[in-house]
């Protein structure tokens, strides 16, 4: 029997009073060579202004346990409007079932630089990707500004200018202490809007060995879950075979994003968008009015 899936798409309006409600930020250093009317940014205190947090799942009812694969876009923005008239970062985490796993051993996703809607030539479901959106503050931009842990350097380039180009590919996330998860774990259960005091403690971190100079830009590309639903700390793969999402769950979690132009790794291009974002969310999953009945 072919897969049944349920798009949830009342996540992304607002005529319910939950929807966009949630706690966190998206904070860090930006570079990108056009932003408005041909100016280029220089933003080494970027604050996103994240504001509204959306969650929109994709459930997989396929009465194969086994090939069930559900996915959760996550959107943090600075405004309620489309993601085209908004600065946002998206998240995409592509097997629910993985990152559940991930939540129970308390272990950290890495990030996947592929970002394209129709697929990636190689899908590894184990990994998150997050792509940052910045079409209300530099609408010209045209880079799409991926998370990736990879280092990008300055180099002279035949006929061009200086430019950043792809270079090292680092450990998406690095190895954790238990000391550093059990902080990472009292940082999610305090206050996410408070960026000024978790910022710095998130860089440290999960950020680790992150550069971010003239002639290199690079470092991890990493997200921890605080919370992902009903899972809870050690519960076992077969517990979690059949686990799905419910609405008023939380979903909640910490990163760090290595960011790079996209165009730079795929068509070692110079690169026209670098930097690196810290920050955390938590909110809750709300059905919209319009949204298809939910089994």
């Amino acid at each position: 029997m072919k897969p049944t899936i349920l798009s949830v798409l009342g996540s992304i309006l607002l005529s319910a009073c939950s929807i966009g409600r949630g706690d966190g930020f998206v904070r860090g250093n930006l570079a990108l060579t056009q932003c408005r009317q041909g100016d280029a940014l220089e933003a080494p205190d970027f604050d996103l202004g994240a504001e509204f947090f959306f969650g929109d799942p994709l459930i997989d009812f396929d009465d194969s346990v086994e090939l069930r694969r559900s996915s959760l876009t996550i959107r943090i923005q600075d405004t309620s409007n489309r993601l085209e008239t908004s600065d946002g970062l998206m998240l995409l985490l592509p097997d629910l079932r993985y990152a559940a796993r991930a939540y129970a051993d308390a272990r950290p996703l890495s990030a996947d630089d592929c970002f394209e809607s129709g697929g990636c030539p190689t899908e590894d479901y184990s990994r998150v990707r997050a792509k940052l959106s910045l079409f209300n503050s530099c609408p010209d931009n045209r880079s799409p500004i991926v998370a990736a842990p990879r280092d990008v350097v300055r180099k002279n380039v035949v006929a061009a200018d200086n430019c950043l180009r792809s270079d090292t590919v680092r450990a998406a996330c690095p190895t954790l202490s238990p000391a550093q998860l059990a902080e990472l774990d009292e940082i999610c259960a305090g206050d996410l809007n408070d960026a000024n005091a978790i910022q710095p403690r998130i860089e440290a971190i999960l950020g680790q060995g992150a550069e971010s100079g003239s002639d290199r830009v690079g470092g991890p590309a990493c997200l921890y879950l605080c919370s992902i639903g009903s899972v809870q700390r050690g519960d076992s793969a077969d517990a979690l075979q059949t686990h799905q999402f419910a609405y008023d769950d939380e979903v909640a979690g910490l990163f760090f994003f290595n960011v790079v132009d996209g165009r730079a790794i795929t068509l070692e291009q110079c690169a026209a968008s670098s930097g690196q974002l810290a920050g955390a969310f938590r909110f809750r999953l709300s059905r919209n009015r319009v949204a298809q009945a939910f089994p």
